[in-house]
């Protein structure tokens, strides 16, 4: 109902048959109409979905919305759908999406740039670590110093994991992030890290020891060489 484009409207299909498992569907331009066939519970899903994203954007709807999805098996997933306070780039809100994904092990994610909107669906643990993600890079303060924020992550093994995101006071570029990341992926061994370029921040997920080495080499990397200092 707010004149979007056929670009928008094949972005609104992507993001239902992702998070709704659908696949169904399929979009008819010319009147701005989407088709789909699914079971009760997906068509419920889609339907919610729908009325998330058919909105005009605005400061008084751009609170995060939740919804309960039941599965097959009798389990239920949640579901959320993020937008974004800020005006970030397409390429800004597809570098949350791959951060998120990654840090969080949440497959079903998809974006939609025009609302500035991510929807995504997971178990409780995975969506409740996704929503302190986007609440920390949702701002656009820009650090004074070097800071990092904490989160423990609950594995389904009932083991836990042990999550940081690290901002960089100082002007890094993307290719500086990058390079940090590749020494850190390789000297901690930590593979679920990436980067948000945007505010100069990389994310990452490993166990406590590969977490107190990778905050090591951030206090490291990100201070002048003066005030660098050696391993206890």
């Amino acid at each position: 109902t707010h004149d979007e484009t056929m670009e928008d409207t094949q972005e609104i299909v992507n993001l239902i048959r992702t998070t709704a498992d659908i696949h169904r569907i399929f979009p008819y331009a010319a009147r701005r109409v989407i088709a789909l066939r699914g079971t009760p519970a997906q068509v419920a899903l889609s339907e919610w979905l729908f009325g998330q994203l058919d909105k005009p954007i605005g400061p008084h709807n751009a609170k995060t919305t939740a919804y309960e999805f039941p599965e097959p098996g009798g389990g239920v997933d949640a579901v959320r759908v993020f937008y974004l306070t800020h005006e970030e780039t397409p390429q800004n809100i597809q570098e949350i999406v791959n951060l998120i994904r990654t840090t969080a092990d949440i497959q079903r994610i998809y974006p939609y740039a025009t609302r500035r909107a991510i929807a995504l669906r997971g178990t409780l643990a995975q969506v409740e670590l996704a929503e302190w993600v986007f609440g920390e890079l949702d701002q656009s303060a820009t650090p004074q110093a070097n800071t990092t924020d904490a989160y423990e992550h609950a594995a389904p093994s009932g083991a836990g994991d042990a999550v940081r995101l690290f901002f960089f006071a100082q002007d890094k570029t993307p290719r500086d992030l990058q390079e940090i990341i590749n020494l850190i992926r390789t000297t901690a061994d930590i593979q679920r890290i990436f980067p948000y370029a945007a505010r100069r921040a990389i994310a990452l997920r490993g166990t406590p020891a590969q977490i107190a080495l990778a905050e090591w080499l951030f206090h490291q990397l990100g201070a002048p060489a003066s005030e660098q200092i050696s391993p206890k």
